[in-house]
């Protein structure tokens, strides 16, 4: 059911709730994404949640760092570039079915990251292959297409480094119907 058969004149029956619209049109940058095993060290975990300003610290008694263990950290995905399959670009978190196999170590679905907001001047540019001393982290949701525009969320991340920058340069701004 779409708003188009629906009749405009009657507007009090058009915003009833006996008449639901289940899709949310957007209008954004699309780019592919490889979707690989989770992280199996808290080291990697914690560098990649740094990079992408995901605030896992809090602090002990003593008023030492300590790191959050209620996160869900531990059921993030490793996400790649198409581009370079060997320098991790991010992290995922994926509710979609699909994933929550934990004997899987490479995902090879058509899942595309759809870029909702950045943080640019995080300071590990240097340490995520960024020219610079700073980098910028790309929030996103992970999508697949389900036919034409029309797309599902699979789950939800961050994404950085030079082949994510490249990926957002390249990739066209386009209208896409979220169901």
């Amino acid at each position: 059911m779409t708003v188009e058969d629906f009749d405009h004149n009657q507007e009090d029956l058009y915003f009833d709730i006996r008449n639901p619209v289940y899709s949310l049109i957007i209008k954004g940058n699309l780019q592919s994404v490889l979707v690989k095993g989770k992280f199996k060290y808290d080291e990697d975990i914690i560098k990649v949640a740094e990079a992408t300003d995901h605030n896992l610290r809090d602090y002990d008694s003593r008023g030492e760092p300590s790191y959050r263990k209620h996160t869900g950290r531990q059921l993030w995905r490793k996400i790649y570039s198409p581009l370079e399959h060997e320098v991790v670009a991010g992290w995922g978190s994926f509710e979609h079915p699909d994933f929550q196999n934990n004997n899987v170590i490479e995902i090879d679905l058509s899942i595309q990251a759809l870029g909702i907001s950045f943080l640019c001047g995080l300071p590990f540019g240097y340490g995520i292959g960024s020219i610079g001393p700073s980098s910028v982290t790309h929030n996103v949701l992970f999508v697949r297409k389900v036919e034409g525009q029309r797309f599902i969320r699979v789950g939800v991340g961050a994404l950085f480094g030079k082949h994510i920058h490249k990926g957002w340069e390249s990739s066209p701004f386009q209208e896409i119907e979220l169901i």
